[in-house]
């Protein structure tokens, strides 16, 4: 895929657990976490599935929260909690393709910890909006490098409760599981991580007529809706309705669903927009779509 492509794929059914598996399964490495539900609930189904919830400290947050700044206070708090356990050695902060988009200052974060055993706390880029300039496994191995735990072998998976519970869904799962059984296609526009709060689960989700887009941060910096429309003119016959479903990262650089729509109808594709953001619950979502749908 060239850097500023749109592709169009199938979900993955592998239950891929990504790079928090490699760093929950590093004795005494914590893994902080801020940002939306969809991002958050994949990260939380790898650490149950790993036995790990223990060593994994989140906090979900809104458009809101990011439009007024509050992700850096957010994951502040979700660090510290990581450093008052005294068996942590190392806190990872897991950044999402949101806090790439947001900017966090690492400077800023540091100094409003306290951390008087000099536990290193270190942000990991990862995911779409990452991978282009560092592999996510490169750059996990590179802060292992620094931190002189890179040869330490992997702990094996436990099977044991979760500490805590993270229940909520995001909206566009809700609407995909009320859609899956239509004659209809089902697209969500990602650059490619969000779905995977589905792929993780177990058994993982298969829905047939879902699919997802992926693309890099050179699609987001320039937000092509024209090449985003190509994309899906040349994947789809136009044979059935195609609901489209934004996430997080497509609501915040401004992809006007209802603007791609009317595109995408003018080109023979009978496309309808479901404003989802990947931040809602999918209660909510799924209660306000089953009677829009009905």
């Amino acid at each position: 895929m060239a850097n500023a492509d749109v592709v169009i794929e199938r979900l993955e059914d592998e239950g891929k657990m990504g790079p928090a598996r490699g760093i929950l399964l590093k004795a005494g490495m914590a893994l902080a976490a801020v940002g939306s539900l969809a991002c958050l609930r994949s990260i939380y189904l790898t650490a149950c599935q790993l036995g790990r919830t223990d060593y994994l400290f989140l906090e979900p947050l809104t458009a809101r929260d990011y439009a007024l700044g509050r992700n850096t206070s957010a994951i502040r708090r979700c660090v510290q909690r990581a450093l008052d356990r005294p068996d942590v050695r190392g806190v990872v902060i897991y950044a999402s393709c949101m806090d790439i988009l947001a900017y966090w200052n690492a400077d800023e974060i540091m100094a409003g910890l306290d951390n008087p055993r000099g536990v290193p706390v270190e942000i990991f880029y990862r995911g779409p909006m990452a991978k282009r300039r560092v592999p996510p496994m490169e750059a996990l191995r590179r802060i292992w490098e620094r931190w002189g735990v890179v040869d330490e072998p992997e702990l094996e998976p436990v099977k044991a409760e979760p500490v805590f519970d993270f229940d909520d869904r995001p909206d566009f799962e809700g609407v995909i599981e009320t859609l899956r059984d239509e004659d209809c296609d089902i697209l969500l526009l990602t650059p490619g991580g969000c779905k995977s709060c589905m792929s993780c689960q177990v058994p993982p989700v298969r829905v047939d007529n879902f699919r997802n887009t992926r693309f890099s941060d050179v699609f987001v910096w320039n937000c092509s809706v024209d090449k985003l429309c190509n994309a899906i003119a040349e994947y789809y016959d136009g044979n059935r309705p195609l609901y489209l479903l934004n996430t997080a990262v497509t609501q915040t650089i401004g992809v006007d669903l209802n603007m791609l729509c009317k595109m995408l109808v003018a080109r023979g594709i009978p496309a309808v927009a479901v404003e989802t953001n990947g931040f809602d619950n999918t209660k909510a979502e799924q209660e306000c779509f089953q009677n829009q749908f009905e």
